[in-house]
């Protein structure tokens, strides 16, 4: 079995960041490039490890693998509705079984 972990995370401080202004469907980027690169693209799993919102009625919040290659991928965190996210962490596991 080949696999790699690794985490990724955003926040406030960054220009890009912008999850915890407005409203609707935002999202922070984080690009990944796997240490050692798979011969097919793998399966992977996401999960978010931190996060820091504000104290709304409802916390919408994801982390996701997209553009997954076998050369790395985009880890997605994702907010939506008024939400306001102000940092995020997330965990991921890539693996081939």
């Amino acid at each position: 079995m080949q696999f790699l972990i690794g985490s990724g995370d955003g926040n406030y401080n960054s220009s890009a960041w912008h999850l915890h202004t407005g409203t609707g469907d935002r999202y922070f980027d984080i690009p990944v490039t796997f240490q050692s690169p798979f011969l097919a693209p793998p399966a992977m799993q996401v999960n978010l490890s931190e996060i820091d919102a504000d104290a709304g009625p409802n916390l919408r919040v994801e982390g996701s693998a997209i553009n997954l290659t076998s050369l790395g991928f985009t880890l997605r965190i994702h907010t939506w509705g008024d939400t306001k996210l102000y940092s995020a962490r997330a965990n991921w596991f890539a693996f081939i079984p």
